[in-house]
């Protein structure tokens, strides 16, 4: 549904086509666990024209599209544009990252884009391995304040007792996140 929903939102505000800067980011993330001003700075301090938090090589080298952030004309140009017009419904989740997180990518490298993210995949986890899911408290040690929906959703019995005191050991979390977090895991 992001990529839908950002399409739609893209063509019902066609003025966001003229922003400098923009950022797209999903609701699979729970958090903020502290500031996310360095997370920011570090997004728009980056080399690339489009840059994520993660990438991965799974299936192809991708960026992953829970947050995404375009400079440097990259949201500005035909080609993209296009790509965002082109989205349609997909059957399952494996179907969207083919077409959209993989497309996505594949199009703007071949416009001339440079993608990449603020912490590779080989900084994070290891090769086939879902970075954001698989090796989310690699990313808290990263200073990267929020965890996937997913990593409390799909715990363990076992990681669901430690997930709290896990997020804890890098960040101080209030009673509301901590219940948020809870209900996720339920």
């Amino acid at each position: 549904y992001d990529f839908g929903s950002w399409s739609v939102a893209m063509q019902m505000l066609p003025s966001s086509r003229n922003a400098k800067d923009v950022l797209v980011l999903n609701d699979s993330l729970i958090g903020p666990f502290s500031s996310i001003k360095k997370l920011l700075s570090l997004i728009e301090k980056s080399s690339f024209d489009i840059t994520g938090v993660t990438d991965s090589v799974q299936i192809r080298h991708h960026v992953q599209s829970y947050l995404l952030h375009f400079k440097n004309g990259s949201f500005q140009n035909s080609e993209i544009e296009d790509f965002w017009n082109g989205v349609r419904i997909q059957d399952d989740k494996m179907d969207v990252i083919q077409a959209y997180e993989i497309g996505l990518t594949a199009t703007a490298q071949a416009t001339g884009f440079y993608v990449g993210a603020v912490f590779p995949w080989n900084l994070v986890g290891q090769y086939w391995n879902n970075p954001s899911v698989d090796r989310w408290q690699r990313l808290l040690s990263l200073d990267f304040p929020f965890i996937k929906r997913e990593v409390a959703r799909e715990s363990k019995a076992a990681k669901k007792q430690t997930l709290i005191p896990a997020i804890e050991e890098y960040f101080d979390i209030s009673e509301s996140l901590k219940s948020e977090i809870s209900e996720s895991v339920e």
